[in-house]
C-alpha cells in the first residue's frame, strides 16, 4: 500500500511501472513461485510501445506474474474493484473494470483502453472472459480489440501455464 498511495503518485510513469515490477516480483518470489519464459525474440525490444497483451486465464497469480515481466494497465470483470485489499490495489494500479453483462459498460472499456494506448500505456486483457485450466483456448470476446484496432497498436499474445517445478507436468495448484 505504501508503494501504490505513498511512493508511486510522486514517480514518473516508467518509475511507478517499474515500482509495481519489482513488487510483484518480490511477491512472487516471497510465494515461491518461479516465473520463466520462453519469448521467441527479444522481450526487452517487444514491450517497449504501446500494445494490447491477450492472455489466457488460469489462476489469480496471472496478474503478478505478467506484472513480473510486463507491467500493464489490465482489464478486469467490475467485481474486482469491491474486494477487499485486491480492489484497491487494482484502482490503484489504474485498472479498467468492466461489467460483462452491460453492452454500456463494454463500449466504455473499449474507450478506457483506447486512451490508455493512446497514451502509451500496455494494456494486457484476458479476451476468453474466464479462468480456465489452460489446456485450451475458448472463444475469445472482440470488444477488447477494438481498441487495439482503432490506435493501430500491435497485439501480444501470451500464453501462461503453471507447471511442478521438479517435473515440469501441469500443475493446477495456482
Amino acid at each position: 500500500f505504501w508503494i501504490l498511495w505513498v511512493r508511486c503518485p510522486s514517480l514518473q510513469r516508467e518509475e511507478k511501472w517499474a515500482e509495481i515490477q519489482s513488487w510483484s516480483q518480490r511477491t512472487l518470489r516471497i510465494m515461491g513461485v518461479t516465473v520463466r519464459s520462453q519469448a521467441g525474440q527479444d522481450v526487452s525490444a517487444m514491450f517497449t510501445k504501446p500494445q494490447l497483451l491477450v492472455c489466457n486465464h488460469v489462476s489469480w497469480l496471472d496478474v503478478l506474474v505478467i506484472q513480473s515481466l510486463h507491467p500493464s494497465v489490465f482489464v478486469a470483470k467490475k467485481e474486482v474493484r469491491a474486494w477487499p485489499v485486491v480492489g484497491a490495489i487494482a484502482q490503484a494500479c489504474e485498472v479498467v473494470f468492466v461489467d460483462r453483462g452491460s453492452p454500456s459498460s463494454a463500449r466504455q472499456m473499449v474507450a478506457d483502453v483506447n486512451g490508455a494506448l493512446a497514451r502509451g500505456y500496455r494494456v494486457t486483457g484476458f479476451p476468453e472472459g474466464t479462468s480456465t485450466e489452460g489446456l485450451e483456448v475458448r472463444m475469445f470476446h472482440a470488444n477488447l480489440f477494438e481498441a487495439a484496432i482503432a490506435q493501430s497498436v500491435d497485439v501480444q499474445p501470451l500464453a501462461l501455464r503453471y507447471t511442478h517445478a521438479a517435473t515440469g507436468a501441469h500443475c493446477q495448484v495456482a
